[in-house]
C-alpha cells in the first residue's frame, strides 16, 4: 500500500505545481483542501482507551513470550487500567500468573475471563489444565469438552482431553 500512496502523493504534488505554475487555481485549492482534511483526519487525537491499551497489551504479550515477566506485568497492568474489562488482557494476566507459579491467581483471572466471555477457548483450556494438575479429572473433562465444542480441530484440546480420559 505504501508505494502506491507514495506514487499517488508524487502525482498530486506534480499536478499541484504544474497547475500553480499555469495559474489554474481551482485544482490547487481542491488539492490543498484535500491535503488539509487528510492531515486533520490522521492527526486528530484519539480518545478511545482501547487504542491506548493496544500498545501496552502487545508489549506485555511479547514480554511474556520472551519470559520478561516483570516487564510483562507492568505492560499488561497498564493495558488493564486503560480497559479493565478486556478479556484478552485479563487472560494474558492469567498466563503471567501461571508463568510466575501463582496458580490460584491464574485461576481467578481465567474465571474472570470466562465471566466476560463464556466461550473463551484459551481460558477453558488453561482452567482444564490446572484442574488436571490438581487431580480434578471431572472438572478438567468438562472444561476441555467445552473447549472442544468451540474449536473441534484444536490438537491441544484433544491431547488434554485424552490425558483426562487416560487418568480416569
Amino acid at each position: 500500500i505504501a508505494p502506491g500512496l507514495l506514487l499517488f502523493a508524487a502525482f498530486g504534488m506534480v499536478t499541484f505545481w504544474e497547475n500553480l505554475r499555469a495559474a489554474i487555481f481551482i485544482p490547487c485549492l481542491t488539492y490543498g483542501s484535500a491535503l488539509v482534511f487528510a492531515t486533520l483526519a490522521v492527526a486528530w487525537p484519539q480518545h478511545d482507551p482501547c487504542l491506548w491499551a493496544l500498545d501496552a497489551y502487545n508489549s506485555g504479550r511479547l514480554a511474556l513470550a520472551a519470559n520478561q515477566l516483570d516487564r510483562a506485568q507492568e505492560k499488561l497492568e497498564l493495558a488493564r487500567r486503560y480497559v479493565p474489562a478486556n478479556t484478552e488482557t485479563i487472560f494474558a494476566l492469567g498466563n503471567l500468573q501461571l508463568a510466575l507459579g501463582h496458580n490460584r491467581a491464574a485461576i481467578d483471572l481465567y474465571k474472570q475471563t470466562l465471566r466476560l466471555d463464556p466461550n473463551h477457548r484459551g481460558a477453558l483450556n488453561n482452567l482444564g489444565f490446572l484442574a488436571l494438575q490438581d487431580g480434578n479429572h471431572e472438572q478438567a473433562r468438562v472444561l476441555f469438552s467445552r473447549a472442544e465444542l468451540l474449536d473441534p480441530g484444536n490438537a491441544k484440546t484433544h491431547y488434554f482431553l485424552a490425558q483426562v480420559m487416560l487418568q480416569t
